[in-house]
């Protein structure tokens, strides 16, 4: 495929021409995926142990309503478990614009 064309199909044919903001978009686009990858990474060699726990950890993290954790005594070495939603945040992925032709 040619430099700056864009292709689809199958079987393949030529679709469009890339514009500059298309491959400024494609670029954050596998930067985000990338990011993801490697998030999904850490979890995918966890052993069954360690996942459990984690799995154990949302579950109870889920009953932590602001109510709940008004009453609860401070904990200074208490940290949120991180969420997908602000992975994407500090990600950037919320601020991609570009979605694929």
């Amino acid at each position: 495929v040619p430099a700056g064309e864009v292709w689809a199909g199958a079987p393949a044919a030529k679709v469009g021409i890339a514009s500059e903001l298309d491959a400024e978009g494609i670029a954050a686009n596998v930067k985000l995926a990338k990011a993801l990858g490697e998030a999904h990474m850490e979890s995918a060699w966890m052993n069954l142990e360690d996942l459990e726990q984690q799995a154990a950890d949302y579950k109870r993290e889920k009953e932590r309503t602001a109510t709940v954790i008004s009453q609860m005594r401070f904990d200074p070495k208490w940290t949120p478990l991180p969420t997908l939603g602000k992975f994407l945040e500090d990600a950037g992925g919320f601020d991609i614009k570009y979605a694929p032709k």
